[in-house]
């Protein structure tokens, strides 16, 4: 089975939101048409708790931005400002967004939710659309590489 994955196609990701990708939502009429190609769609939803890592306001003097690292080994990345929070509109999908089923938010703060999808053996391939590769402050987990839709 094929598989389309959706990837944090939230409004804090768009024009106008927390961490904006610019013109990002032009990604979304392009996610709507490629759904209909695919027997199963699925969307990530990036959430954080308040107290997240990577959010600048939570370590005193860094500015959002500024280079930092991580304390899960050695990683370095990014001060990030305050992201798919809580109950924050910044959290929710996208108006314009149409069907996909919601793998949920991943709130453990090492692996994104969707990791599980890539070497699941009941699915032939799998096709990303979405923003994960473009603001995150984290590096992408070791291991298989999507391949862009």
């Amino acid at each position: 089975m094929n598989c389309l994955l959706l990837v944090d196609l939230q409004n804090d990701f768009l024009p106008g939101g927390a961490l904006a990708v610019p013109e990002g939502d032009t990604v979304i009429p392009v996610a709507n048409q490629l759904q209909a190609a695919f027997p199963l769609v699925v969307a990530t939803q990036d959430w954080h708790p308040a107290n997240h890592g990577s959010f600048a306001a939570n370590h005193p003097g860094k500015q959002v931005f500024e280079q930092m690292l991580f304390v899960r080994g050695s990683r370095h990345g990014f001060a990030s400002p305050v992201v798919a929070g809580g109950t924050s509109a910044g959290k929710v999908f996208y108006r314009d967004l149409q069907g996909g089923q919601n793998v949920g938010p991943a709130v453990e703060t090492a692996t994104p939710s969707f990791v599980p999808i890539f070497g699941n053996p009941g699915l032939s391939s799998t096709r990303v659309c979405g923003y994960q590769f473009a603001p995150c402050p984290h590096p992408m987990p070791t291991g298989r590489t999507p391949k862009p839709a």
